[in-house]
């Protein structure tokens, strides 16, 4: 079971440093984000823990990215990137198996991280 955790969570790094060479950081980010949560509650969890200082620094380098470019809130860091993760993955929990109500879960907290000039835009 660590191994695999391990093996998830490099797999996981390795796809936020590819993702932080993406022209829309804000896009790349939303979509781990959703990634994250769906598919990969356990790490989202272990990472929120501040165990995992890997993938926490290649989502600070993307999460600025995404800051410096307006699509992301700025008044938000990793940490609570992450405690934003886990409760999105507690709150997906209680959708069960409702796929559409997992997935509209997930895209409430994900549009909520949206700087102010995407979410004014609507």
């Amino acid at each position: 079971m660590e191994a695999d955790m391990t093996g998830q969570l490099e797999q996981l790094t390795s796809d936020v440093v590819a993702l932080t060479k993406e022209r829309d950081a804000g896009k790349a980010l939303g979509d781990f984000f959703v990634k994250l949560v769906l598919h990969h509650p356990e790490e989202a969890t272990f990472a929120a823990s501040g165990e995992d200082s890997s993938l926490r620094q290649a989502l600070a380098v993307l999460l600025q990215r995404a800051q410096r470019g307006g699509t992301m809130r700025k008044d938000i860091g990793v940490d609570d990137l992450l405690l934003l993760a886990v409760g999105a993955v507690a709150a997906v929990g209680h959708a069960g198996e409702d796929e559409s109500a997992r997935r509209r879960t997930v895209t409430v907290f994900r549009d909520g991280l949206k700087g102010r000039r995407l979410s004014r835009g609507r």
